[in-house]
């Protein structure tokens, strides 16, 4: 008999793929927000974060039932908030919110890693 499937965030294969990609992202905001340092007014950077962030929230919601995924939905959306008011000029880049961001890279690392021992 078939192996059952449920929803994508119970099914193995899924959720191997959401983590190696999930793992890709998080390479990418940590290199992006490095450079946000020494480039704040980049809003091509800013544009670049904020793609890497708004991908991983949408393909965390895709991993429907599991509550790290809907963690790591919900901090990548406040991340991405955060980086559309940089990019938009209604805050300004600082040490204090790149470490903010970096702070909720380090919590994404930690869920992810999460996720990918189930």
């Amino acid at each position: 008999m078939p192996e059952k499937k449920g929803s994508f965030g119970q099914d193995a294969q899924y959720r191997k793929l959401f983590v190696e990609e999930a793992e890709k992202f998080l390479k990418e905001l940590e290199r992006g927000l490095a450079q946000l340092r020494g480039h704040p007014e980049s809003t091509d950077l800013l544009n670049e974060l904020r793609r890497f962030t708004h991908t991983l929230k949408g393909n965390a919601s895709m991993m429907e039932g599991d509550r790290t995924c809907a963690e790591i939905r919900k901090i990548a959306e406040k991340m991405q908030l955060l980086i559309e008011e940089l990019r938009d000029g209604k805050k300004k880049v600082s040490g204090e919110i790149v470490d903010f961001l970096l702070e909720d890279l380090g919590g994404l690392k930690i869920l992810v890693g999460s996720v990918a021992s189930k």
